[in-house]
């Protein structure tokens, strides 16, 4: 999942030594990462932020992964 908020900043929910974690950009440089919103809102409030600035970036089809097979059919770069 993916945020992006005013004057270069965007949040992405990344693992990191495996633990989901927030990382906290702004004009693609790293600021923090951030163990919960709670860290989040801190990270943003020094930046003049807070979370309600932010916006969900949604997939769209052209950038989405393809559903996988349905029963019985192949997926691509399976041998018949």
């Amino acid at each position: 999942m993916r945020w992006v908020g005013p004057r270069g900043w965007d949040v992405e929910l990344i693992k990191l030594d495996g633990q989901p974690v927030l990382r906290a950009r702004q004009h693609r440089c790293l600021v923090d990462y951030c163990a919960s919103v709670l860290d989040l809102e801190t990270v943003l409030a020094r930046g003049g932020l807070t979370t309600a600035d932010l916006v969900e970036v949604l997939r769209t089809r052209g950038n989405a992964p393809p559903p996988p097979p349905k029963r019985g059919e192949r997926g691509v770069g399976s041998r018949p």
